[in-house]
């Protein structure tokens, strides 16, 4: 009788595979035609016989009998899922024949067990059968409550398949499954050209022979995207060599990390800009990434060089340098707006990165700086002469990024958010200034429907100390901050800034953007710099031009000012 049970537990399977279906042999009649004038079921004791009969549609009292007629009536009986075997027999009453389907009912349900899962506790599945015990075993909520659990397990982020061979039901109602839980064959790359293989390994954490977790994998491949070297990740799986595991089969498709750019401004009070900028972002193909920048107008000059490496060695831990100079003309004193100076300014920075905890990862950024201010005229001996001001700064930040990328490395989603505090002066760091400065900022991304985005930025900054250079405020206007405004339209030692755009994927080539801007930066202490709420709107392109990336073209609007073109690069968050 066992042995008839574990073929229930494989008829079952051939269910879910479209179709194996076990039928009762059919007895052989003579040919001649006999009338059906009964039709009765036997063998149901838990089942009700209404059940049955309203399952048998082509046998039907005064027809002819015919076997192909019940064949289809044993399907249909099999089909309710309640048992185990059915068979008909046949037998001469007043008025013709009657046919009796004789059923073997499935034993009440005693218990489900699973055997094989690691990564679940037996407890979490109970709710997925939606057979209780005391009912009737019906293979049919067998098999959905069958699809539950391997949906779930996905869910968690794991494979699983059953094992038919060892799964059984026992006559006394103990269901039990086998599961096998999917391993790691192997990892298969595809798509890269320029990209190392090393640079791919190092963010998958994956282990060959260790059971797959899909949910790490998929976090894996975030963070690939997050590197910005790949337009698309298409991750699929394969059969490995034994049945109870899967390579898993990366297709990359690289991005153009080579970018000259160009820009060309228009402000009031700077006028007429540009600038020239070249990155390398996949240096050596390992992911290092060289920049180094040049814009001007009238009024400034800026000139910065930078090398950044996300990990070194087998170590998790990123390091990056930025040397920089800038030449700032025409600048004021509180004391006399109207005497102005030039500045120069020269400095550098060495940064390091390093994990936590979690989703968080920490960085300790040391600059240098020096500043020179050079009055344009002599000053009058009411005003303190303007000096050279060397600055020593130590900023620690914590970030924890998890955006979401798809098609063409566009943000669709997730979260990012970061928090720096940054220490100059002291005991410790010396020099001629001596701050605190706080700034949190962040991002939130919801994918409204396919190509459409919307996106959220929040931040805020607050500015304190005895000796603070007017190069440490808070800047806002402009193409990255308030759009609708000049450049350094407002500023201060608090800020808060609040950005949002509604995003549209047009193709691989072409976004449009609808966005509202609302923020400032104030003094509180100073009268005539107190909070006022400044709202910048409008309209805006991204191009992805390749060997230039891609290209931002926003027309902003103020109240009280006129429209506003910006034209930079990459997406203003």
């Amino acid at each position: 009788m066992k042995a008839n049970y574990r073929l229930l537990i494989i008829a079952c399977v051939a269910l879910i595979a479209g179709g194996v279906l076990i039928y009762a042999a059919v007895p052989a009649y003579a040919a001649d035609p006999l009338t059906v004038a009964v039709i009765d079921v036997a063998g149901n004791d838990l089942v009700p016989t209404e059940t049955v009969l309203k399952v048998i549609r082509q046998t039907r009292v005064g027809d002819p009998v015919d076997p192909r007629k019940i064949e289809a009536d044993i399907k249909a009986i099999f089909d309710l899922g309640y048992f185990l075997n059915v068979d008909w027999k046949m037998e001469k009453v007043i008025g013709g024949i009657k046919v009796t389907f004789v059923v073997i009912e499935n034993p009440p349900l005693k218990e489900i067990k699973v055997e094989g899962l690691t990564k679940v506790e037996p407890q979490e599945l109970a709710d997925l059968w939606t057979i209780k015990p005391g009912e009737v075993i019906n293979m049919n909520a067998l098999l959905k409550g069958l699809e539950n659990v391997i949906k779930y397990c996905q869910e968690k982020g794991f494979l699983v398949q059953p094992d038919l061979a060892k799964s059984a039901i026992s006559p006394d109602g103990v269901v039990t499954f086998y599961f096998t839980e999917m391993k790691l064959a192997g990892i298969k790359i595809k798509g890269l050209e320029k990209t190392k293989e090393s640079v791919v390994h190092h963010k998958i954490t994956a282990v060959e022979g260790e059971i797959i977790d899909l949910k790490e994998f998929n976090e894996n491949l975030q963070e690939l995207y997050r590197m910005g070297l790949f337009d698309d990740i298409i991750p699929t799986i394969e059969p490995g060599p034994n049945p109870d595991d899967l390579y898993l089969v990366i297709e990359f498709k690289e991005r153009k990390t080579m970018e000259l750019g160009f820009s060309v401004s228009y402000m009031k009070g700077p006028g007429l800009g540009g600038g020239l900028q070249f990155t390398e972002s996949n240096l050596f193909g390992l992911a290092h990434s060289f920049n180094t920048s040049l814009s001007l107008n009238k009024e400034s000059t800026t000139f910065e060089l930078s090398y950044f490496l996300p990990w070194i060695g087998s170590y998790d831990v990123s390091a990056g340098f930025d040397v920089y100079s800038r030449s700032d003309a025409k600048l004021f004193t509180e004391e006399a707006p109207d005497i102005f100076f030039n500045r120069r300014t020269n400095g550098g920075t060495i940064t390091f990165g390093f994990p936590l905890f979690a989703d968080i990862n920490g960085s300790v950024k040391f600059k240098v700086e020096q500043l020179h201010d050079l009055p344009i005229k002599d000053l009058p001996n009411t005003i303190p002469s303007l000096v050279t001001t060397n600055n020593r700064t130590l900023t620690f930040q914590l970030t924890r990024n998890k955006l979401n990328y798809g098609s063409g490395g566009l943000v669709n989603g997730g979260n990012l958010s970061m928090f720096s505090l940054e220490r100059a002066g002291g005991m410790i760091l010396g020099g001629d200034t001596n701050f605190y400065k706080l700034r949190g900022e962040t991002r939130q991304f919801f994918s409204l429907a396919p190509k459409h985005v919307l996106g959220f930025r929040l931040a805020g900054g607050y500015l304190a100390g005895s000796s603070v250079n007017s190069s440490e405020l808070f800047l806002l206007g402009g193409s990255e901050t308030l759009r609708g405004y000049d450049f350094r339209y407002s500023s201060g030692d608090r800020f808060a800034l609040f950005n949002t755009e509604y995003r549209y994927q047009i193709n691989n080539y072409l976004e449009g953007v609808m966005f509202l801007d609302l923020g400032d930066a104030w003094t509180p202490s100073n009268a005539d710099n107190q909070f006022n709420l400044n709202v910048g709107y409008g309209i805006g392109m991204r191009v992805n031009v390749p060997m230039l990336g891609q290209l931002r073209f926003d027309f902003g609007f103020s109240p009280g000012e006129g429209p506003k073109f910006y034209f930079s690069f990459g997406e203003m968050f």
